[in-house]
């Protein structure tokens, strides 16, 4: 998910434009470093000593699964612990 659902029509036009339109050489930098970054951090999960406590938005659902298999010491996905909701949303905030 590139965008949050209430992203406006232009800011997402322009995103695509300026990604249409990138420098290839440097994207695919970018992508090969992204990528081997989230590589390392499914190894840095699996040496991890303590329980990890995540901050989570509703905007985007965090993906447990790669927890799951990487993070051989508890997690927390902060369920229990706080819930943020997005400034445009009415609810109030909990931490």
């Amino acid at each position: 998910m590139l965008f949050h659902p209430t992203t406006s029509k232009e800011v997402k036009d322009r995103v695509k434009t300026d990604f249409a339109n990138s420098d290839s050489v440097i994207g695919y930098g970018t992508l090969m470093n992204q990528m081997q970054y989230a590589y390392a951090d499914a190894q840095r999960l699996e040496q991890l000593n303590y329980k990890l406590y995540l901050i989570n938005s509703d905007g985007v659902p965090t993906n447990e699964t790669g927890l799951k298999n990487h993070c051989k010491t508890r997690f927390s996905s902060g369920k229990d612990l706080c819930n943020w909701t997005l400034p445009n949303d009415r609810k109030a905030n909990r931490i």
